[in-house]
């Protein structure tokens, strides 16, 4: 990929994991030493990276079990409630 034109998806689908790291770094490096097209190349390589890295990690979560809806008012769970008298100050 050492065009200086943006990828397509289809171009950087085809691209492993570790390869879109080193162009990655490598289109940075050059950006960084101004050279003129590289900054909007290496963007999109890092963009991907990100994508990547997002999916893989929705991936690895599982699911929470649906909890039971409560009522907003609710402070306490059900028949944990103060009794009567609980909440008087003490003498």
């Amino acid at each position: 990929m050492s065009m200086n034109q943006l990828p397509t998806l289809e171009q950087l689908a085809a691209v492993g994991d570790d390869e879109l790291h080193a162009l990655a770094v490598a289109w940075r490096k050059r950006a960084l030493h101004g050279e003129r097209d590289a900054n909007g190349l290496a963007h999109a390589l890092e963009a991907e990276q990100r994508r990547r890295a997002r999916t893989s990690q929705f991936q690895q979560l599982t699911p929470e079990p649906p909890t039971a809806a409560r009522p907003w008012w609710r402070f306490w769970p059900e028949g944990a409630a103060p009794q009567d008298g609980d909440d008087a100050p003490s003498s």
